[in-house]
């Protein structure tokens, strides 16, 4: 017994999981919701499921997003990634697209210095949040308007829902490609202090 509580004081819920996975889980989970009533959703049904809501039902919901969003998040890499490498076609961006090609600096700040790499973990938390965040929101875009159609309430604020899931779809994109230039620079910054200490 003594033991199994002991494990479970070791298990942590880190930035990197709220962001990275629990946060993109969040509208994955309301498409769901949709397509299980076979509706869509309003605001107000949201809000008001939300505020009577027991504490249980909410880590529920809370759990239930943060595995939606741990299973999508490889997929949401990839086309990330796929994004990356046509959007490097169309700029001039030098950046490496995955960062495991830096493993062994990543490797030398952890020991050499510690505070550089924290900077860099919130950086990858910040980054598979938005990209995991961008990969929901054109998949919940896509989603809401086939379920719509289907349900023919293809109306003007449907519509206005789909185009604002575009919207935030590409401006969390294009975040995750900032904060990909972050987590890189970092790596640069911290590997020429470790060089010229």
């Amino acid at each position: 017994m003594g033991a199994s509580v002991e494990r479970m004081d070791k298990i942590k819920l880190s930035l990197f999981d709220v962001f990275a996975y629990m946060l993109p889980g969040i509208p994955l989970l309301m498409l769901i919701i949709e397509w299980h009533h076979r509706a869509p959703l309003a605001f107000d049904d949201v809000f008001n499921g939300v505020g009577s809501m027991s504490v249980i039902a909410m880590l529920a919901l809370l759990c239930a997003a943060y595995v939606l969003g741990f299973s999508v998040s490889s997929v949401a890499f990839v086309c990330f990634r796929f994004g990356m490498e046509h959007w490097a076609k169309l700029t001039v961006d030098d950046d490496p697209i995955n960062l495991s090609k830096r493993g062994f600096e990543a490797a030398r700040m952890q020991h050499l210095r510690p505070s550089g790499f924290d900077s860099l973990h919130q950086f990858l938390a910040l980054r598979a949040m938005a990209y995991g965040l961008s990969f929901v929101f054109a998949l919940f875009a896509v989603g809401h308007f086939i379920l719509c159609a289907w349900c023919c309430r293809l109306t003007t604020d449907e519509l206005a829902v789909v185009l604002g899931s575009v919207t935030l779809a590409v401006l969390c994109f294009i975040r995750a490609r900032q904060f990909l230039k972050m987590c890189n620079r970092v790596i640069t910054d911290t590997i020429k202090e470790i060089n010229n200490s």
